[in-house]
């Protein structure tokens, strides 16, 4: 076993943690959504028998409208999991491959985002 890989396998498994989350927010959104959904079709179809034949066409129309965004929310879904395995995959190769250049990289990449969060808590408030 490669021993500079195996000091360095955090940093792979931050990227893969940091991936998960990513997918996992994403099926959180693909709930709620399709939540969204179901309850204004619910509300909707309730209301169905009381409107013209016009709005029953806008409420069909809808309706897929909304069908169609939950699978293109869950194909999306589908495609970031994907790609979050990939970039966990080529994270650990990169570091197993060039440790020093993984640990530069990962280093400067933290002091990049602890000076945006610093500046980022000096900037004043507007209301």
């Amino acid at each position: 076993m490669n021993t500079n890989f195996t000091s360095h396998r955090p940093l792979a498994e931050s990227v893969g943690r940091a991936a998960e989350q990513a997918a996992q927010g994403t099926d959180h959104a693909i709930r709620s959504t399709q939540q969204f959904a179901n309850d204004t079709l619910e509300r909707l179809s309730g209301g169905v028998q009381r409107v013209p034949a016009a709005m029953r066409g806008m409420a069909a129309s809808a309706e897929e409208l909304a069908r169609h965004s939950a699978e293109t929310l869950r194909d999306r879904s589908h495609e970031l999991r994907y790609q979050a395995a990939m970039a966990s995959q080529q994270a650990r190769q990169r570091i197993q491959h060039d440790p020093l250049k993984s640990v530069v990289l990962a280093a400067a990449i933290g002091a990049s985002l602890a000076a945006l969060w610093m500046w980022l808590g000096r900037r004043p408030t507007q209301h």
